[in-house]
């Protein structure tokens, strides 16, 4: 009795406890058989479960990396796809603009083409002054002075003497301009004294112009003429020295044979005096020396002094004159030529080529553009 009282006892203990350990969750190890059972049961369950959540845990984060990373690959891949397209479109639009802008410049290179072809002269009149150009560089004084010259005068005692007008002389020291047709080498217009003061042939319209100052009737004789090629061919200050060289009294002035004397040396140091040195003198070519330009700086006797001063204002009055003679050639807009007309004239003088001048004038068209900004007479001459 006492035995079955004690085991009910012990059944019901244990009873009491596994289900206060169900109740804290918690599977003691039970001495007895099927509490043991009951006890590997329920941890093997316990485990399962536990098992098959990590796996489906495992799977949903999967599934969620699988998602993000799918997005982002097509987040990469339409905006790879947006910039191509946006790229596209730019270089489509800027394509149409170049196209625009060189057929602009076309445009414009074709107005300015048929306006140069206008203006271009012929194969003949190009040859004619190649030709003219080769006598200005390489031929003798007289040869130049009876090409160019236009007038023959038909003296009271009945010579006859070849003279320039102001015009001819700018023709015969200014590369690219022709002389007339009806004119050449010994062709002239044969005039008397009376003709050349009624018609003004050698007079300039300026009444302070130096060619007015060139005898009565503004005419230049072939001695004038080698005097101011001389004066144009020599930087002032070379006549400066000449000139103290020269002045053998030191007073600061020079007379008439001490000048003949420093033209004489100064011409032979300019190429166009190494080529009249030595060479006789053709045709009715006045050889003397006693010119108007000699009149007028020493009187009419040649017995009057010359100082550096009244040489000097001659020097530059005569640069100034011959510089707005050839800005006067071209085509007038308001008293202005054009930055291309400027720089032709510039370069008729530059001892250059052909080819090397025309890419000048290209740069200067490349940096002023088409339209011409005119330069005004007062700048060139300052």
């Amino acid at each position: 009795m006492s035995r079955r009282l004690l085991y009910l006892l012990q059944m019901r203990g244990a009873r009491t406890e596994t289900s206060f350990n169900r109740v804290l969750g918690v599977c003691p190890v039970s001495t007895h058989p099927s509490i043991a059972r009951y006890s590997t049961v329920s941890s093997e369950g316990s485990s399962t479960s536990e098992s098959t959540f990590s796996r489906q845990q495992y799977k949903a984060r999967i599934r969620l990396y699988s998602v993000a990373c799918g997005s982002l690959c097509a987040l990469i891949g339409s905006s790879y796809i947006l910039y191509q397209q946006m790229k596209a479109r730019a270089d489509e639009g800027k394509e149409e603009e170049e196209k625009e802008s060189k057929d602009g410049e076309r445009s414009k290179e074709g107005e300015e083409e048929e306006g140069e072809k206008k203006d271009r002269v012929s194969f003949h009149d190009r040859s004619v002054m190649a030709y003219e150009d080769r006598i200005r560089a390489y031929s003798t004084p007289d040869k130049i002075f009876r090409y160019f010259a236009t007038l023959r005068i038909k003296e009271e005692d009945g010579s006859r003497n070849i003279y320039m007008t102001p015009q001819d002389f700018i023709r015969a020291i200014t590369p690219g301009t022709m002389q007339p047709q009806e004119y050449g080498l010994d062709l002239y217009r044969t005039v008397t004294i009376e003709t050349i003061e009624k018609e003004g042939l050698g007079r300039m319209e300026d009444s302070n112009s130096v060619f007015n100052k060139l005898g009565q009737h503004g005419l230049i004789s072939f001695s004038d003429f080698l005097f101011l090629l001389t004066i144009l061919a020599t930087p002032m200050k070379h006549f400066e020295l000449a000139f103290k060289m020269f002045d053998l009294n030191g007073d600061g002035e020079v007379e008439f044979d001490e000048f003949e004397t420093v033209q004489s040396v100064l011409l032979s140091s300019t190429a166009m005096g190494v080529r009249h040195r030595d060479h006789v003198i053709n045709g009715n070519v006045a050889s003397s020396v006693g010119g108007a330009l000699a009149v007028h700086f020493f009187g009419k006797k040649l017995d009057q002094k010359l100082t550096i001063e009244k040489f000097q204002e001659f020097h530059t009055l005569l640069n100034t004159e011959i510089l707005l003679m050839e800005y006067l050639r071209y085509d007038l807009v308001d008293g202005m030529i054009s930055e291309r007309d400027f720089a032709h004239m510039i370069l008729r003088h530059a001892s250059l080529s052909e080819q090397k001048k025309k890419q000048m004038v290209k740069r200067v068209k490349k940096k002023f553009g088409p339209k011409p900004n005119p330069v005004r007479k007062v700048v060139l001459l300052n």
